[in-house]
C-alpha cells in the first residue's frame, strides 16, 4: 500500500458514518443538564501505529480522513499536518507498505499524544463507559508504553481483548466515541465519577483524612523541548521536608501505585507534566500546586480541579525584559511564593 499523506484533511466519525449513532445511558453520577454520551461504527479504518513517536498512532479514513475523535483539538490535528512535513513522521508509511486485516470490533486507544501519559488518561475516560455499558471492543494500544495495558486491567479489560499489532492495520469495524478529553470533562464529569468509582472499588475505601503530602518531580522526563523538572531542587526540598512531603516520581511506580499515592494525597506540587492528572484521583477539596516555566505555561487540568473542587496554586518562575528566563523548560520555583501557599494550606 502507498498513502499519500500530504492532504489529510478531518472530519467527525459522526458525519462520516452511514449508520446511525448509539446514545449510551447515562450513569446515575450524571446531572439532568449533562450531555448524552455517543458512540457509532466505522468499517474499514487504517491504523497506522508510531506514525510520529513510539505509540503515536494515526487513524485514516478512505487513506486521508482523520475522524475528529482521534485528537483532542484543532491544536492537535495541526500538530498532525506539522511533522509529515518534517522528520518527526515515521518513513515507513512514505514508500510502499504492507497491511494486516482484523474483523474484530475494536476501538483504538493508540493515538497521536497517547503515548503521553496525561493523555492517556482522556482514552480511559471512554474506555470506562464503554466497559460499564456492556460494550466490550478489543482496545488497539499497538507501541504504547505498559502503562496502557496496566490500566486497561484494573478497569478490568483482560489481555485477550488488547491488541498489540506491530505494524498497519485495517480495522473492519472500529467504535468511535463523543471525545472526552481533559479540556471538557466538566460536561462529562459522570466519566471521571465512574472511573473514580472504579477505584474506589478497585483499591477499597479511602482513608479517612489522606495526609500524604508528595513532591511530583520529574526526574527521567526530557523531550524534544528540553527537561523539565525541579531546577533549584536543594531549595525547594529543604523547605517542602519541614511540610513533611514525600518526593516521587510517579514514572518509578506501577499504576496500582501511582493511583493508591494519589488517593491518600491531601497535598499534590510539583512542576507542570503527566503526573498532574493524578489529581483526578485525589479526594475531594484536596491541594494542587502546579510550577511552571515562564517559557511553558500550559495548565490542563483546570476542569479536573472544578469537578473535584480541589485548591488549585499556580506558581510562575521570575522573568522580565531586563533578565529574561534562561533555563527553558526547567522550573526554577519560586521559594517565597511557596512557602506561602504552604503555610496557609497547612495551618
Amino acid at each position: 500500500m502507498r498513502l499519500d499523506l500530504t492532504k489529510l484533511t478531518t472530519q467527525s466519525a459522526f458525519d462520516l458514518a452511514t449508520n446511525q449513532a448509539h446514545r449510551l445511558e447515562k450513569s446515575n453520577f450524571a446531572l439532568p443538564e449533562q450531555p448524552d454520551f455517543f458512540c457509532v461504527e466505522l468499517a474499514d479504518i487504517l491504523h497506522l501505529p508510531s506514525a510520529w513517536g513510539r505509540g503515536e498512532g494515526l487513524c485514516l479514513y478512505q487513506s486521508n480522513i482523520i475522524p475528529m475523535e482521534t485528537y483532542v483539538d484543532d491544536y492537535v490535528f495541526e500538530l498532525i499536518n506539522k511533522p509529515l512535513e518534517d522528520i518527526w513522521f515515521n518513513k515507513r508509511y512514505t514508500s510502499e507498505f504492507d497491511v494486516s486485516v482484523d474483523d474484530r470490533l475494536v476501538c483504538i486507544v493508540a493515538n497521536f499524544l497517547s503515548a503521553t501519559f496525561g493523555h492517556w488518561t482522556e482514552e480511559i475516560l471512554k474506555v470506562i463507559i464503554f466497559e460499564n455499558r456492556g460494550v466490550k471492543p478489543h482496545y488497539v494500544i499497538s507501541h504504547l508504553p505498559k502503562f496502557a495495558a496496566e490500566f486497561l486491567k484494573i478497569l478490568g479489560v483482560p489481555e485477550e481483548r488488547m491488541i498489540d499489532a506491530e505494524g498497519p492495520t485495517l480495522y473492519r469495524r472500529t467504535l468511535f466515541a463523543t471525545g472526552l478529553s481533559h479540556q471538557n470533562v466538566d460536561s462529562y464529569s459522570y466519566a471521571l465519577m465512574e472511573l473514580r468509582a472504579k477505584m474506589d472499588e478497585r483499591f477499597g475505601g479511602r482513608a479517612p483524612g489522606g495526609g500524604g503530602r508528595y513532591w511530583l518531580e520529574r526526574r527521567h522526563v526530557s523531550s524534544a523541548f528540553g527537561q523539565s523538572g525541579t531546577a533549584n531542587k536543594e531549595e525547594v526540598y529543604k523547605l517542602i521536608g519541614r511540610y513533611g512531603f514525600n518526593v516521587v516520581d510517579m514514572s518509578e511506580y506501577s499504576i496500582e501505585e501511582q493511583i493508591s499515592i494519589a488517593r491518600s494525597a491531601d497535598i499534590l506540587a510539583g512542576p507542570h507534566g503527566s503526573q498532574f492528572v493524578h489529581a483526578q484521583f485525589q479526594r475531594y477539596g484536596g491541594c494542587l500546586i502546579e510550577c511552571f516555566s515562564p517559557v511553558y505555561v500550559n495548565p490542563s487540568i483546570f476542569k479536573i480541579v472544578k469537578v473535584l473542587d480541589l485548591e488549585y496554586h499556580q506558581i510562575t518562575a521570575r522573568s522580565h525584559v531586563l533578565w529574561p528566563y534562561t533555563i527553558g523548560r526547567e522550573c526554577n520555583v519560586d521559594i517565597e511564593l511557596l512557602e506561602i501557599i504552604l503555610n496557609k494550606f497547612t495551618n
